[in-house]
């Protein structure tokens, strides 16, 4: 069985392919025990190649499991292939450990993904591009390396999947002189009755706002990380 290991903010997103059998599961625990020891305690198994599973693999993914849930963490699977869904299923363990179709929608339940959740108060103008009118306020709910999630108390016209904006904003504990002027494509609108959470990509920014951003993401990371250790 192959592991390819990408790491995700506070996560590590290990993709198995193969067989999951007697003969890997002692890889397989080193490797979660080397990831402990690095003090990663949310890991998303993304099982969609997997073409075997035994019953000795399941016992090293609970095992495993149980590690991190003494260190406050948790393992969940995503994208499980037909033959672990019904191994999952005829064990009983779909409710035990958790499941996600996507990568994404697990590391979110993980809380843990690339991002940093923004305090209340950390604004942003939004505005559209080819769009007239004034620019929106909106409230930035999570900053990513490369994007962010915000949410707007209005209804969101002209900020479809697909659309480009505007964004303006500044940081929290950065140079409170710095704005941040960025363009960035809509690449998710969600509606609701209080106005709409839209998620972006930047497209075009700076180098220095770039690796500003990041610098800060990173630094935010690894405050939460010393937070929870005292």
């Amino acid at each position: 069985m192959r592991l390819i290991k990408e790491m995700r903010g506070d996560a590590v997103v290990l993709t198995l392919k193969g067989e999951f059998d007697s003969f890997v599961c002692n890889p397989f625990l080193e490797q979660m025990d080397n990831l402990l020891a690095a003090d990663i305690k949310y890991t998303v198994l993304n099982m969609r190649y997997v073409r075997f599973i035994n019953s000795t693999g399941i016992g090293s993914i609970i095992k495993t499991r149980e590690k991190l849930n003494k260190k406050e963490g948790d393992l969940v699977v995503s994208n499980p292939s037909k033959s672990v869904s019904e191994v999952l299923q005829s064990l009983g363990l779909i409710d035990t450990i958790k499941i996600f179709d996507s990568d994404k929608k697990a590391l979110d339940y993980l809380d843990a993904d690339d991002g940093i959740k923004m305090n209340e108060g950390s604004n942003l103008l939004v505005h559209s591009i080819g769009e007239g009118g004034s620019p929106i306020v909106g409230q930035i709910k999570k900053l990513e390396e490369g994007g962010m999630h915000f949410n707007l108390a209005c209804e969101a016209s002209g900020m479809a999947a697909g659309s480009e904006v505007k964004l303006k904003f500044r940081l929290p504990l950065f140079d409170k002189s710095h704005y941040f002027e960025i363009r960035a494509e809509i690449t998710e609108t969600v509606h609701s009755k209080t106005g709409a959470a839209i998620s972006a990509k930047f497209t075009h920014i700076s180098d220095e706002d770039r690796k500003s951003i990041s610098q800060f993401v990173k630094d935010m990371q690894f405050l939460k990380r010393e937070g929870s250790r005292s």
